[in-house]
């Protein structure tokens, strides 16, 4: 067994986060399932076992079993599917789901922060859960907020592929507030927005990209007519920059697109799309083909199938598992690399199980 990549896990140690310190020693092994190595760490006696710290710790598996799951619910593949395939039973493969989206999302928000872009594309992408709202409204169901129809709101970079940020819920306006204020968190300078015609993209950045101004009334003065202003208004920021594209439909077929600028200069977006190396004019071509590559590599939005989600959470999860294996993993057949390289963020192309052993992200 190679331990040149565990560290001790006590954070009092000299040694913690420390590899190839010559400090570990393996002191025995247990386990029915697998063999599961303990070691002990020479400095402060700390004795764990090899799973700690990673995905796999508690999970009463084979590596393998794990592995073999998480590599086909990228392949298309549909639970039952899985089950069929690997052996593993359905329950526990909803628990391995559940608890892999909550380690990916730890990777997500570790890895993809403080992001320099020079242009941003933003798109919603269709599915649902359980059932359509229209079958929810016909059996009588009054809370829909976790059944019905849901929307993937993906930011997407179009000229590293990388896929930034992404949200799910309700086509809202509730929900477009959320989604910009936290790909704000994630963004390190303020580069050009492009988004479709839906017009509660235009409030949600200006909430989230602009001073609140509350009118107070003037002291010392008597007013003799009317009232004094009250109602907020509020000053956007000069940096923002938003465009939208309008699809101009007939008979569902889009016959003109026409461009427009919401906030920002016409002069400054030009600048922005001249340089850059993938765009000639506004658009939404990049998110949108990349719609189509989800939906080729994850079953829960297959259109007319029987492998859609049942439950919210599990949507989230598996889609958190797809963001990670898409920016780290897949490789794109024209680019020969994956987004995540391409941007800068690593310098080598991940097998998703790699990242189940990583014990701590500064590693990756």
């Amino acid at each position: 067994m190679n331990i040149d990549n565990i560290f001790c896990p006590n954070k009092n140690c000299k040694h913690y986060k420390q590899i190839n310190a010559g400090n570990l020693k393996i002191k025995q092994y247990q386990g029915k399932v697998q063999k599961i190595a303990l070691l002990q760490c020479l400095s402060c006696g700390t004795i764990f076992s090899e799973r700690r710290g990673t995905i796999y710790f508690r999970l009463h598996c084979k590596e393998k079993d794990f592995n073999n799951v998480m590599r086909c619910l990228m392949t298309r593949m549909s639970i039952r599917e899985i089950v069929r395939l690997t052996g593993v039973y359905e329950r526990k493969i909803y628990r391995w789901i559940l608890k892999a989206g909550e380690f990916m999302k730890d990777i997500l928000d570790f890895k993809i922060k403080k992001i320099q872009l020079n242009e941003c594309q933003l798109d919603e992408m269709w599915t649902f859960v359980k059932m359509k709202t229209k079958t929810a409204d016909r059996k009588g169901i009054k809370n829909k907020k976790k059944i019905g129809e849901q929307w993937i709101f993906i930011a997407f970079d179009p000229e590293s592929k990388l896929l930034i940020h992404f949200k799910i819920g309700k086509r809202t306006k509730k929900t477009a507030k959320l989604f910009i204020k936290e790909l704000k968190r994630k963004l390190g300078n303020m580069p050009l927005f492009m988004t479709d015609e839906w017009n509660a993209y235009e409030q949600a950045f200006l909430l989230n990209y602009s001073t609140k101004i509350i009118p107070q009334k003037p002291k010392g003065k008597r007013r003799t007519r009317g009232m004094y202003k009250t109602k907020p208004r509020f000053k956007v920021d000069k940096s923002l920059k938003l465009t939208q594209v309008h699809k101009m439909r007939e008979n569902s077929k889009v016959v003109d697109i026409k461009q427009k600028v919401i906030f920002g200069t016409k002069k400054e977006i030009q600048e922005i799309i001249n340089s850059s190396s993938v765009s000639n004019v506004i658009n939404t071509s990049f998110v949108e083909r990349n719609n189509g590559t989800i939906r080729a590599l994850q079953s829960r939005v297959v259109r007319a199938t029987y492998s859609f989600s049942k439950k919210l959470e599990m949507l989230i999860a598996h889609f958190t598992i797809y963001a990670v294996y898409y920016n780290f993993c897949w490789v794109h057949s024209r680019l020969k690399t994956t987004a995540a390289i391409l941007y800068g963020l690593t310098d080598k192309v991940y097998k998703i199980e790699e990242f189940f052993k990583i014990r701590d992200f500064e590693f990756i």
